[in-house]
């Protein structure tokens, strides 16, 4: 066998083991891009939710301890808006007070998702 037949096969057996290489890499690359993006957006939906269960919580605890209701959730809303900025996250936390019932509405926005919920809550600490 000549060398000039020698060296393309071992070039071809290079560029082949390249390309596969390549190919390896980026399926593994959009897979754990994938991944990561799933895991962020669980943890969002996690975050969303365990606001709103604080939310109900003070409502529960400032009528078990006869405190102000609307001081106790203003002060929530301030602490809990200030920390998902720190976060880069935008919340809007509203809510209407009727009669130690409340009406909340709540959106949570990061850079790749965008949850909302309007819900009554009726405290049964009554």
């Amino acid at each position: 066998m000549n060398n000039r037949a020698q060296f393309f096969i071992v070039s071809a057996v290079v560029i082949a083991i390249c390309l596969v290489y390549i190919f390896w890499y980026a399926v593994e690359m959009k897979m754990a891009g994938e991944s990561t993006l799933y895991y962020q957006d669980m943890e969002t939906y996690q975050l969303f939710e365990n606001l709103k269960q604080e939310c109900k919580d003070i409502v529960d605890l400032s009528l078990e301890e006869n405190s102000n209701l609307s001081e106790n959730l203003e002060k929530f809303k301030v602490f809990a808006e200030k920390s998902m900025r720190q976060l880069n996250h935008r919340l809007k936390l509203d809510y209407i007070i009727l009669n130690n019932n409340v009406f909340f509405e709540i959106s949570l926005e990061t850079s790749g998702i965008s949850l909302k919920d309007e819900f009554w809550y009726n405290s049964s600490k009554r």
